[in-house]
């Protein structure tokens, strides 16, 4: 009698229901800002910031001001929570939780597994005044673990090396081949607003301990490749070179290291003053990869680092890593005011998944306000204006406006780090956090593909669904990453990782095109482990499942999908009634709560009671049967029920 009710009941939504499209998603503001010092009010002033796949979170470092006191206000903001809201963010001084040392990083960076985070050391307080002394302390955090976990930090003081380098102050840094490298930049003179340059390469091999001291070494890139090899200020990594990005006032030397090659050897590296290819190439703050070509980030040009007046820089390069570093023809430089007349100092930046190279805008000591956004087109030449566009930094303050140092991208959003005012040259008294949604328009349409609902490349995901899980609109052949099947192990998404994690904010939409959004696959699977559900489709059944049916054992895969009997009914990789009567037979979850049943949280579809009073109800039935969950992308938008199996090889 009960299979019959459930017959009815599904003939009569069948009648009523037919196809529908997926759900509406709401348009997406270009800009928007939050500020961090509403979760902490330590949390300001930070150095750059990075997106952690793992825990889907941007860490943002601790850094503080030229001015003020250094800092160990460590911040994270997850990702797939609300980005206006404080209860998203995660605030530890580390000064507290570790060591009064733990403070005044210039920057970070994330090894190539996301499983740790290191903090690059550069200054500490000076006996309570606002100038500051070195700091020797490196610190690396376990991003498995929680921000406010002391036994997810490890540290180490360089100067406790048996042979301590002569100076220390390092800036960002980069993972290569299993070591962590420390960038040299400057070291703070004690109880004066004075850096001394240096060329003090420093690495850690991750194979070993953090604190083993024969983990670390040091090479003198000053005396043992060229007086002007010191006070660099960015990194990047193409294999197998490290470039180092001259930036000290008189110190114009690129310097790349072949990281095969033995690390105290001076054969190992090249150098290039790049200056002599373009006077006005000074002043570097900054270096994006897009493919084999390295963007130079153009920052300010000073007489040295303390005195002024201060002049921001404008002239942007770019270097073809496929060709010999000195070579002339390698190079183009371009003037950024020739798009906009205020666009000079930038800091870091990031290339987006549809080959757009952004910079980030910190400030124009000219106007006293941050310049506007610029971007290169990197599939068109780097020397035409054309290639180029800006647009405003609208909803930046118009006075005391704080300017930003690099940004953390996930492929959908980009989180710029807030540093300070720039009214004051950059205090470190900022925690305006913005976040960037520069959408691409595959189709041409004039509607970007953050909002668009068609699908430009016909791989039957829509362009919102490819903007905010990943992938790219307009390359069939590139869609969000997949873990299943013949798309494992593959690099599915074309960001050259293999089997990540889908970006932050993805939980909204449907990622692998079985109609259901990754926060409802979440909340069906929270009885397991998994967290990939929006990853995989068909077929792995839970074979473990405690219904007692042998034959019901859910899909970890396609939520819609109960039932694995072959006979007397196919229901194996598809949806037939078998699948609709596992709601009331031989468990009846229809009708009661999540937690009245072994496992029972796979029936609530819908996440939640909604307008009826128990979790496991009629709107979770006609998920099955309607909907854009019943019609989903995978089947061309044909009615699953009935239906085709599903199309995916397991």
């Amino acid at each position: 009698m009960r299979k019959l009710a459930v017959i009815g009941l599904v003939l009569a939504l069948l009648v009523v229901s037919g196809a529908s499209p997926g759900n509406a998603q709401s348009q997406q503001q270009s800009l928007a800002f939050f500020d961090a010092t509403t979760v902490h009010p330590g949390a300001k002033g930070f150095q750059l910031a990075d997106y952690d796949r793992t825990g889907k979170r941007v860490i943002f470092y601790p850094w503080g001001g030229i001015v003020t006191d250094p800092s160990g206000v460590i911040l994270a903001y997850h990702t797939d929570e609300d980005f206006s809201s404080a209860a998203s963010y995660d605030a530890v001084d580390l000064t507290a939780l570790l060591s009064p040392d733990a403070t005044g990083f210039a920057g970070g960076f994330l090894d190539d597994s996301s499983s740790w985070s290191y903090f690059v050391p550069f200054r500490k307080n000076y006996n309570g005044t606002i100038y500051q002394t070195a700091n020797d302390l490196a610190v690396r955090f376990d991003l498995t673990k929680d921000l406010a976990d002391p036994s997810a930090y490890e540290t180490f003081h360089i100067n406790l090396l048996p042979n301590p380098p002569p100076q220390t102050g390092w800036i960002t840094g980069a993972y290569a081949n299993g070591y962590a490298y420390y960038v040299p930049f400057a070291t703070p003179l004690p109880g004066q607003p004075l850096y001394l340059p240096h060329g003090i390469l420093l690495r850690y091999d991750t194979s070993k301990a953090f604190a083993d001291p024969t983990a670390w070494q040091w090479y003198d890139l000053e005396s043992q490749i060229d007086l002007r090899a010191a006070g660099f200020q960015s990194v990047a990594f193409k294999p197998p070179w490290l470039y180092l990005v001259p930036y000290y006032p008189g110190n114009n030397l690129l310097v790349r290291y072949d990281v095969t090659r033995p690390f105290s050897q001076s054969a190992s590296y090249e150098t290039i003053d790049v200056t002599t290819l373009d006077a006005n190439a000074i002043g570097y703050t900054g270096a994006i990869l897009s493919g084999d070509r390295l963007i130079l980030v153009p920052w300010r040009k000073r007489i040295d680092l303390v005195n002024l007046p201060e002049q921001s820089a404008s002239v942007a390069a770019v270097f073809d890593t496929s060709e010999p570093l000195t070579n002339p023809v390698a190079w183009s430089f371009f003037d950024l005011t020739a798009v906009h007349p205020d666009a000079r100092g930038y800091q870091f930046g990031w290339s987006d998944r549809n080959g757009f190279v952004h910079l980030v805008p910190s400030h124009n000591f000219a106007t006293g306000l941050p310049p506007p956004f610029v971007v290169w087109d990197s599939s068109q030449a780097f020397t035409s204006g054309s290639s180029w566009s800006s647009y405003p930094n609208s909803g930046y303050p118009t006075t005391g406006a704080p300017s930003s140092t690099g940004a953390a991208y996930d492929g959908v959003y980009a989180w710029l780090s807030p540093y300070g005012s720039s009214a004051t040259g950059g205090t470190g008294n900022s925690g305006l956090i913005a976040r960037v949604d520069a959408s691409a328009d595959a189709d041409q349409d004039g509607v970007p593909d953050n909002q668009d609902p068609g699908d430009s490349d016909g791989d039957l995901l829509s362009d919102i669904v490819e903007h905010y899980c990943g992938s790219v609109a307009n390359e069939a052949g590139r869609r969000p990453e997949r873990m299943d099947g013949g798309f494992a192990a593959t690099d599915d998404d074309g960001n050259t990782l293999v089997d990540e994690a889908l970006p932050g904010g993805a939980s909204g939409f449907d990622c692998d095109g079985d109609g259901y959004k990754g926060s409802a696959e979440d909340h069906v699977y929270s009885y397991l482990p998994q967290t990939d559900g929006d990853q995989k489709t068909c077929q792995e059944y839970d074979t473990a499942h405690p219904n007692p049916n042998a034959d019901v054992k859910p899909s970890l895969r396609w939520p819609s999908d109960f039932n694995k009997a072959s006979s007397p009914l196919d229901s194996f990789n598809k949806i037939t009634i078998n699948d609709l009567t596992t709601f009331l037979a031989p468990l009846r979850y229809f009708g009661t709560d999540v937690g009245d049943n072994p496992g029972d949280v796979r029936w609530d579809l819908s996440p939640g009671p909604g307008l009826f009073l128990t979790d496991i109800n009629i709107v979770d039935l006609t998920a099955v049967i309607a909907g854009s969950t019943g019609n989903p992308p995978m089947l061309g938008g044909a009615r699953a029920f009935g239906g085709p199996v599903c199309p995916w090889a397991p």
